[in-house]
């Protein structure tokens, strides 16, 4: 356990927020659509309070305002999941359900070192829990209702060069303001230099492919496409189990 527990240190807290999915799925799902909606935006809400006490406690630790800025993945998240709840924008949502929901999880089982300390410290806690819920608010909009994933090969490859192109732009962003304020900006983790020492994954992924950018872009489209093939299998299992029922 203690071996799990160095490269997976929220092993446990991974479970406690599955646990929470089920019963918020089981619990929830049979309501009226306005308790299911009032239910999203209260978790909606209790996300951006805890990221901006988790942003606010690397504030106190002296971290540089440029690297606070809200835009890391699960950043942009808080802002476009309730935003495509809201309006209920298909685009918006296969966005967060395809690339921000397991950006999410890969944040919680492999975190950076800066962004966690003590198991039981608030720093942790948040980060943690804002994860946890962008994970679970796009999961949680389907099953309610409000969503369908619908996959494609098409919608797959549009979301990948979306991905890309946010990317790239994300590295040029990165080096402007890098330069512009003498800091050691990293958003999206598309500098090796700076990710690597303080994440092993990354770390090995940059011993495959020793280029800026270049080397997060596999992991990338494999969770996109991996997770596209995961929705086509449940898609067709419940199509065989409408036809058996009929």
């Amino acid at each position: 356990m203690k071996e799990i527990l160095n490269i997976v240190p929220l092993f446990y807290y991974f479970f406690i927020g599955f646990g929470v999915y089920i019963i918020l799925v089981k619990s929830v799902k049979a309501k009226s659509s306005k308790f299911k909606k009032m239910t999203l935006y209260t978790l909606c809400f209790i996300d951006f309070i805890t990221f901006a006490i988790y942003k606010y406690i690397h504030f106190t630790e002296g971290v540089d305002i440029a690297n606070l800025l809200p835009l890391h993945l699960c950043s942009i998240g808080i802002v476009l999941i309730p935003m495509a709840l809201y309006f209920s924008n298909d685009h918006i949502m296969d966005f967060n359900f395809y690339i921000v929901v397991p950006g999410a999880l890969a944040a919680i089982l492999i975190p950076s070192s800066e962004n966690v300390a003590a198991l039981l410290s608030i720093k942790t806690i948040t980060f943690f829990i804002f994860h946890a819920i962008n994970a679970m608010l796009p999961l949680l909009i389907e099953q309610f209702g409000f969503y369908e994933s619908n996959p494609s090969i098409k919608k797959g490859i549009k979301l990948s060069v979306q991905s890309i192109i946010l990317i790239y732009s994300m590295h040029v962003f990165n080096i402007v303001l890098g330069r512009f304020t003498n800091t050691e900006v990293n958003y999206f983790y598309t500098i090796a230099k700076y990710a690597v020492p303080t994440n092993a994954a990354f770390r090995y992924l940059y011993s495959l492919i020793p280029y800026n950018v270049l080397y997060i872009i596999p992991l990338g489209t494999l969770v996109l496409w991996g997770n596209m093939l995961i929705q086509s299998i449940k898609k067709r299992k419940r199509s065989l189990k409408v036809k058996h029922l009929k």
